[in-house]
């Protein structure tokens, strides 16, 4: 009788002679067969047979339980999903928000915004005759931010509402809505001839000098008038006080300041008329303890800032705040990319304070509203070489 097991032992060890190597195959083809055999029988009556015993109303049940399962699991996983893509896109414009240029940002405890003092000054020097009201900057989230800044004209005798800018900041880039306009840019008017050859233009200088003054002189006394006067040559700080002497009824609006030479621009073109005034922003200033720090740094930079009182204004005055202006502005130069309509280049303002620094803190030309009376009496001066009107009412303003 056959020792299977030693047999098989042998077999794994490969230490089985060719018969008994041969009486091993012979013997496991057999028993595959009869392997094969009882399978095939078995699953027949596997299929044949009901799966269990259950009544209709059993399986039903556990039908149901069993694809309550299945749905809760695949909600389970549809929630996972929605969670984590949530999260990253929370995360994602979290990241963006810190990544790109934040316009709600102050680097001093202050109600204005770092780009919103900006805008302030920048408004103040290139435009004359337009009053920064505030700025409001809406998140968006992901980068992108929402601003509105409001001005107002100086002098509006319609009462006009207030004029608005919207644009929007998106990835650290300036882009405008459809169908943009700028009502700024209808609000500008410049001191005229201060850079054109004079003895050229005298016959012009002299017709608009005197066109002018008929029309003003045709105006009741009780009228007022916005305009501005352009100086034959341009005076120091003090020389224009004392050309006012103390203003009177004369409201001083703006002040036009000289920024190249003659030569120069003939050379290298006119640069846009650049200025200062004192009082533009004067809502946000009193008692703005943020900006008073900044006066530590950039002196006189808002003269209205102070907590309790202060010196009235000097020469020294004017000069230190066009000069604290225009360094501010240069200082912050990243903040210029973010204005809308930027006219005047970064290169330009530092040509300018380079100028100014040189030759002094000079006004060319001078915005101011006043009665009708006031306007003929300045107007007339041997130091004045052309003026012009803007706005003109029959009734003084505030009457």
């Amino acid at each position: 009788m056959t020792d299977w097991q030693a047999l098989i032992k042998r077999v794994k060890n490969k230490e089985a002679t060719p018969e008994e190597q041969a009486l091993f195959e012979e013997k496991r083809a057999e028993y595959q067969a009869f392997q094969d055999y009882l399978l095939e029988d078995e699953w027949e009556r596997i299929v044949e047979k009901p799966a269990m015993d259950l009544s209709e109303a059993s399986f039903q049940k556990m039908k149901r339980a069993t694809n309550r399962r299945i749905v809760i699991k695949i909600l389970l996983v549809l929630l996972c999903l929605v969670g984590i893509l949530g999260i990253g896109n929370y995360i994602g414009k979290k990241v963006m928000d810190r990544f790109y240029y934040n316009p709600t940002v102050t680097s001093l405890e202050s109600d204005l915004s770092d780009l919103a003092i900006y805008d302030l000054l920048y408004t103040e020097l290139t435009r004359p005759e337009i009053e920064w009201n505030y700025s409001q900057t809406t998140p968006l989230s992901g980068g992108n931010y929402q601003i509105q800044n409001y001005y107002q004209k100086k002098y509006a005798l319609d009462q006009t509402p207030s004029l608005q800018v919207t644009y929007q900041i998106k990835k650290g880039k300036v882009t405008y809505p459809n169908n943009y306009e700028n009502p700024l840019l209808d609000v500008e008017h410049y001191p005229m001839f201060l850079y054109s050859d004079r003895q050229e233009n005298a016959q012009m200088i002299e017709t608009t000098k005197v066109t002018t003054l008929n029309k003003v002189k045709q105006l009741p006394k009780s009228g007022s008038v916005f305009g501005f006067f352009t100086f034959k040559e341009a005076l120091t700080t003090q020389e224009m006080l004392e050309f006012f002497g103390k203003f009177g009824g004369v409201n001083i609006r703006g002040l036009s300041v000289e920024n190249q030479t003659l030569e120069d621009s003939q050379t290298n073109g006119d640069l846009h008329g650049l200025g200062m005034d004192l009082m533009h922003g004067i809502s946000a200033q009193h008692g703005n303890k943020a900006l008073i720090e900044m006066n530590k740094e950039y002196p006189e930079l808002f003269p209205f800032a102070y907590l309790y009182s202060r010196p009235g204004f000097t020469a020294e005055t004017y000069e230190q705040h066009y000069l604290s202006l225009l360094r501010y502005l240069i200082d912050h130069q990243e903040l210029l990319a973010y204005l809308p309509d930027a006219s005047v280049t970064m290169d330009e303002l530092k040509q300018v304070l380079a100028y100014v620094e040189t030759n002094g803190v000079k006004i060319n030309g001078v915005y101011f509203s006043g009665s009708v009376d006031d306007f003929l009496y300045y107007a007339q001066k041997e130091d004045v070489l052309v003026m012009d009107v803007f706005e003109a009412s029959l009734y003084r303003q505030g009457e």
